[in-house]
């Protein structure tokens, strides 16, 4: 008898939550109120130049990457840009930053922030330390340490051992 062949292990793929792109990114880092104090310089000058949803979209759709901004009057809608990140947000960028190339950082932090507040958000909903395992892909003890409290002693300072003068001749 033939055994019912198996897909190939690279077909198969865990079930995964919804990437973080775009607007989703910059929703859901929105709601992180140390989202500032995660990103990379680069990424800050841009929310100061662009506002934080332009910059937060900027990087997930062109992070880890570097491009050239095309200057306004070549940023059409028929640009390679606009396509990724709208045309709309194409001519604001152009407006601001036109003629530079951006080197653009992944923002790995505040995606890893945003999915362990989500993390955080679904436990406290009911679901279990496997249920989040198998969406997130993270390992069961990886939810566990993600949802642990803080430990008390990585804030507890170790008290400091006296110092001891050192014995000077006979000491009887």
């Amino acid at each position: 008898m033939n055994a019912p062949a198996l897909p190939p292990a690279h077909a198969v793929e865990p079930p995964v939550a919804a990437p973080l792109t775009g607007d989703s990114l910059a929703e859901a880092a929105a709601s992180l109120p140390e989202v500032s104090d995660l990103l990379p310089r680069s990424v800050r000058e841009l929310a100061h130049d662009l506002g934080l949803p332009l910059a937060l979209r900027l990087v997930a759709a062109c992070g880890g990457t570097n491009f050239y901004v095309p200057r306004p009057a070549n940023a059409g809608p028929g640009h390679p840009l606009a396509a990724r990140i709208g045309s709309r947000d194409l001519a604001a960028l152009a407006a601001a930053r036109g003629g530079e190339t951006l080197d653009l950082p992944r923002g790995a932090a505040v995606r890893r922030a945003i999915v362990r507040r989500r993390i955080v958000e679904e436990a406290a909903a009911g679901a279990s330390a496997a249920e989040l395992a198998q969406r997130w892909g993270y390992s069961r003890s990886s939810i566990h340490r993600i949802l642990r409290p803080p430990s008390r002693r990585a804030t507890r300072v170790k008290p400091v051992a006296p110092v001891r003068a050192p014995l000077t001749g006979n000491p009887r």
